[in-house]
């Protein structure tokens, strides 16, 4: 019996803004000690707001191609998911990671992709769903919050949790708004590539 070796994992990372996350991911792949080193390809990054294209020169710079499809041109959720598949099918990528972005998928998108989509959410999910996470936590005078990585589902960030990271915020009424978001983002940046590597490294994925 022949034995079986594990293949690198393809991937797709659809983003909407600046790409901080993108970037980690990235670095972490391209880096020799990186912890996705060897692991994972990044095959396409896709962009679906004019927000994005910093996020797209970053994927450029690492030598990634890049795809903007932006939501705003398409009358429906359908038609747009449509033209995400279009691009991304044809690369037969294994999962999807979302990184910062903003367009909520439906059953076009999720079907054919059934718990291989993956999103961060900066707030634990079975507290807060939807976007400004970190502003809740701020305007909740929160000690401390939790970013959530987990799989994509139909509703807005309530599929099942793969790891969770709690994000120390003592003396938060001293800081403002920007320093609880960046210390969020900076522990973001470390801890999304490192689940990400987890995962890959207990996938099943393997050639004869």
């Amino acid at each position: 019996m022949k034995n079986k070796t594990k293949i690198k994992i393809k991937i797709v990372i659809l983003i909407s803004g600046s790409g901080s996350n993108l970037k980690s991911i990235l670095s972490e792949q391209q880096h020799p000690k990186g912890c996705l080193y060897d692991l994972c390809d990044t095959l396409l990054v896709i962009g679906d707001r004019v927000e994005s294209l910093p996020g797209i020169e970053i994927a450029r710079s690492f030598g990634v191609k890049t795809s903007l499809v932006l939501r705003k041109n398409f009358k429906t959720k359908i038609a747009f998911e449509e033209e995400l598949l279009a691009q991304i099918l044809p690369l037969h990528p294994h999962y999807i990671i979302l990184a910062g972005f903003m367009s909520i998928l439906g059953k076009t998108m999720l079907t054919p992709f059934k718990e291989k989509i993956i999103n961060i959410h900066p707030a634990d999910t079975k507290l807060y769903q939807g976007p400004h996470g970190y502003e809740w936590a701020y305007k909740n005078a929160l000690s401390s919050t939790k970013i959530t990585v987990h799989y994509v589902d139909e509703g807005i960030d309530t599929g099942p949790i793969i790891a969770q990271h709690t994000v120390a915020l003592p003396h938060i009424e001293s800081l403002s708004l920007a320093q609880v978001i960046a210390l969020g983002k900076e522990q973001e940046n470390k801890f999304y590539p490192q689940v990400i590597s987890n995962l890959f490294k207990e996938s099943k994925l393997c050639v004869a």
